[in-house]
């Protein structure tokens, strides 16, 4: 027998209430004999037997009821009968990148299809059955249908969601009346797919392989620095791997680079590149036992710097300076750097004015320039900015509010408040970059901040770059009305799924590119460690959950739910039952006596 309750089990201790009471009140410590009450102790003694046989049947029913009370806020559950109740099970397989590791010469994945198959033959034909993959798809159907399916499944080129696989498992199990639902989980165990509390239900069985992984190497980040490119640039590359590893840098199929990198560090290596327009770029490392990972792509674009007309202060143009000499940009009028009272066509970097005095001059030009905000309340409280990969004090600024539905983006805040915005042409600060309102100038994040948004956001071509997962759904940026994918096109509205596989898409409007979505499988997916088998299993509290290494116990677990039927009602109505005996007990009065003969003496 087991309980889902156990602790319900510490009510049983109440049932020494009743005991201890009847022993207190059976307790005498001194005998007074009136000579009066003398004829009432012989009229009573004759039933003193019957009366302790009551008492004592009393206080024995009084013990079970709370027992019997007690077990069933338990919720016992025990196994009556063969085989077992129909049950609703959602057999929940990982199937993950990590599960395409290869083990034993086999990937880890077909060994893990294996304990499904065994679990889905071990079903009854009463059984409601679902299996449900890591990227959330859900298959209803019977055992050897599900079989089927198992048969044709693959590692995803990404991590996909276990946990929330868990989740769809247990809605489409926790609907059907009358039958136990549980969840089965095949899972690899890795460490970081199960950081967080699943809600799991009631009942989980829990399937995990044996052995340590596989030493791996991996890819794990691939970035173009900037993003726009004149000829050439840098490429900031990171590995996963326990020993140093040679790398390869390939620009649309052509080796630019080669290297060693060091064990789990990252390097940035300097690359060119001829023509111009977008480039495909892919960091590839040797081939090992997780081949998914051993490469990773970027995009970068390829074109003359763009020219910038810098107006607000020393410091951005010592930082401009800085960036002509390095041929990151060039001067010009493609981007203008601007205070918000002077700001007039875009593209623009805008900062907010000098003096306060010029903010309602500032919010007029903003709306004239047609960027949706416009400046508030100003803010003295020193606090430091979060975002936009800079750490700054921010000294003084100005509330940001926007004034339309058009569609923007936060970059970083201060206090919880807009501080750096950007949309569609433009870039706005809430705050003079100037030491006067922000250490930002000082840092030395500061001249990279300022090529980054240059050439990635303003700098006129290209258009916007965004990284991203398999299959994870993105926003469509302004200005593009489809995504290209191999020789095809996806008409794109306002949001779109991108594939399933890792690699270099793009953007399209017209027929031409004006922009790059790179999908790369995600960097925890290279870490291959297991998590215990105690503190996976917390983390489905408070479900039941029993864990095994064994195929063919899994199968026994995930049935042996429905086996065992809930006894609770039972045991409420045998509680109820002695409680009806309780009552005609204690209501009954005693036999009246025939009658006690006393000599006058004792009458006396």
């Amino acid at each position: 027998m087991s309980f889902l309750s156990p602790l319900a089990l510490l009510l049983a201790a109440t049932a020494l209430v009743p005991l201890l009471l009847h022993l207190r009140r059976g307790k005498v410590t001194r005998i007074v004999e009136f000579p009066g009450a003398r004829y009432l102790a012989r009229a009573t003694q004759e039933h003193q037997r019957a009366l302790r046989v009551r008492n004592s049947f009393l206080l024995l029913i009084q013990l079970a009821l709370v027992a019997l009370v007690a077990l069933a806020a338990a919720r016992p559950l025990a196994r009556i009968g063969a085989g077992h109740a129909p049950a609703a099970v959602a057999l929940v397989l990982d199937n993950s990148m990590s599960t395409s590791v290869v083990e034993n010469g086999h990937p880890l994945l077909d060994a893990l299809k294996d304990v499904g198959r065994r679990a889905l033959a071990a079903s009854a034909v009463q059984d409601r059955l679902w299996l449900v993959t890591a990227d959330g798809n859900v298959t209803e159907g019977n055992g050897p249908t599900l079989g089927r399916v198992l048969d044709t499944l693959q590692a995803l080129a990404g991590a996909g969601s276990p946990r929330n696989a868990v989740a769809a498992g247990w809605a489409v199990a926790s609907r059907m009346k009358g039958l136990t639902p549980t969840i089965g989980l095949i899972t690899d165990g890795q460490r970081t797919a199960w950081t967080d509390k699943v809600f799991a239900g009631r009942f989980v069985s829990l399937y995990t392989p044996l052995g340590a992984r596989p030493p791996s190497h991996g890819v794990v980040v691939a970035e173009p620095r900037p993003a726009r490119w004149s000829n050439r640039g840098t490429v900031h590359l990171g590995v996963r791997s326990a020993d140093s590893v040679p790398f390869r840098i390939t620009l649309d199929e052509r080796t630019v680079a080669r290297g060693i990198a060091p064990p789990d560090g990252t390097l940035d290596v300097a690359a060119s590149v001829t023509g111009a327009g977008w480039a495909v770029g892919r960091v590839e490392l040797p081939r090992d036992e997780l081949a998914a990972d051993d490469a990773r792509w970027f995009a970068v674009w390829q074109g003359s710097p763009p020219g910038v007309d810098g107006r607000t202060g020393s410091f951005v143009a010592d930082a401009a300076s800085a960036l002509v000499a390095a041929g990151t940009i060039r001067v010009g009028g493609d981007v203008s750097i601007v205070t918000a009272d002077e700001v007039g066509a875009l593209p623009a970097l805008v900062t907010a004015p000098v003096q306060a005095s010029r903010i309602g001059a500032a919010n007029l030009a903003l709306s004239r320039a047609g960027i949706p905000w416009r400046f508030g309340a100003e803010r003295r409280a020193e606090a430091t900015a979060h975002g936009a990969g800079i750490s700054a004090s921010v000294r003084l600024r100005f509330a940001l509010s926007p004034t339309s539905a058009a569609p923007v983006e936060t970059l970083a805040t201060v206090a919880g408040e807009p501080w750096i915005v950007a949309g569609d042409g433009y870039l706005l600060v809430a705050s003079l970059l100037d030491t006067s309102a922000t250490n930002l100038p000082i840092t030395a994040e500061f001249v990279p901040w300022l090529a980054r948004s240059i050439t990635d956001r303003l700098a006129p071509g290209g258009g916007p770059l965004i990284f991203t997962r398999p299959g994870a759904r993105i926003a469509v940026p302004r200005g593009a009305d489809s995504l290209q994918i191999a020789s095809a096109s996806i008409v794109a509205r306002d949001s779109v799924t991108v594939p399933q596989r890792a690699g270099v898409y793009f953007w399209t409007r017209g027929g031409r590119r004006v922009g790059a979505v790179v999908v790369n499988v995600e960097a925890e997916e290279s870490d291959l460690r297991r998590e215990n088998d105690k503190v996976l299993a917390q983390r489905f509290a408070p479900a039941t959950v029993r864990t095994t290494h064994d195929g063919g116990e899994f199968a026994r677990f995930v049935y042996g739910v429905a086996a065992q039927r809930p006894v609770a009602g039972p045991l409420l109505a045998a509680a109820l039952v002695l409680l009806v005996v309780e009552t005609l007990l204690a209501g009954a009065r005693p036999r009246r006596s025939s009658g006690v003969r006393l000599s006058r003496r004792e009458a006396a």
